[in-house]
């Protein structure tokens, strides 16, 4: 009876052990103090910025994504938080059939809009 008792607390013990994460294996999304030069422009550039979209031949149809004035110019408009949150009645970005933006990085976009978009 007792090699029964420690081997159902041992197996207890396995699955809480084995269950917890410690902190930085964590998923964390630091979306604080964000600027367009050292956080938004990478994700602009990565996932709107690119060939087809939002880059510099874009600047004239649907608008480039390319540097801070544009950026801001988009913000301006009102409606890039809707776009990538898809909202309904906003067109859905990045499109084309793109996945949805991670929600770090649309944190990061909100947080930088709600802030005054610093550069």
């Amino acid at each position: 009876m007792n090699k029964l008792k420690f081997a159902c607390i041992a197996c207890i013990a396995m699955v809480l052990i084995t269950s917890c994460e410690p902190e930085e294996m964590m998923d964390t999304c630091d979306s604080t103090d964000m600027t367009y030069t050292d956080d938004i422009k990478d994700i602009f550039d990565t996932n709107c910025a690119i060939s087809g979209c939002h880059d510099d031949d874009a600047a004239l149809t649907i608008g480039s994504l390319t540097n801070y004035d544009n950026a801001v110019a988009f913000v301006d408009f009102g409606r890039i938080l809707g776009a990538i949150n898809r909202d309904a009645g906003f067109s859905a970005m990045p499109s084309g059939g793109a996945d949805k933006l991670s929600d770090c990085n649309i944190a990061k976009i909100t947080n930088w809009v709600n802030n005054g978009t610093p550069e």
